[in-house]
């Protein structure tokens, strides 16, 4: 897309990098749990941001996502996310489950400080904000499992 800029490029350059060195750094064990969590948190995220902050446009297609936003569809995303990653994560371990809860909320903290930034940047949120706390939230999954899998597990 020639609207990117260099600066687009190397932060997509530098964002696949983070991405290729935590998976290298996440051991075998906790890989696989980590590739099924990171979508799962992370779309939750999206789901949380939309809920919670104001869409900065009168037209888009992140518009769409924010009128259909209620309470009863964020508490049935955050049921499944919970059921999900805890019911995985249970099968596991104590520990991890412990370690799981931690995840979600320090998720949660980086969807909310990365969703206020955005909103006090841009006076709201866009769908490419949605997509930006998307990609980020997918990066701290990866990162915080290759941390706990190297400290703790």
């Amino acid at each position: 897309d020639s609207r990117v800029g260099g600066f687009g490029v190397v932060g997509a350059f530098c964002l696949l990098l983070l991405v290729y060195v935590s998976l290298g750094g996440i051991s075998e064990t906790y890989k696989m749990i980590a590739l099924i969590l990171m979508p799962a948190l992370s779309r939750w995220s999206m789901v949380y941001a939309i809920f919670a902050f104001s869409y900065a446009k009168p037209v888009g297609l992140g518009k769409t996502f924010k009128e259909q936003a209620n309470w009863k569809k964020l508490t049935l995303a955050t049921s499944l996310m919970l059921a999900s990653t805890l019911g995985l994560l249970i099968t596991k371990g104590l520990v991890l489950f412990f370690v799981g809860l931690a995840l979600i909320f320090m998720v949660w903290v980086v969807a909310a400080a990365v969703g206020l930034f955005l909103q006090r940047k841009f006076a709201g949120l866009t769908g490419d904000s949605y997509g930006a706390i998307n990609e980020v939230t997918q990066v701290f999954v990866l990162v915080y499992f290759c941390f706990v899998a190297r400290l703790w597990c």
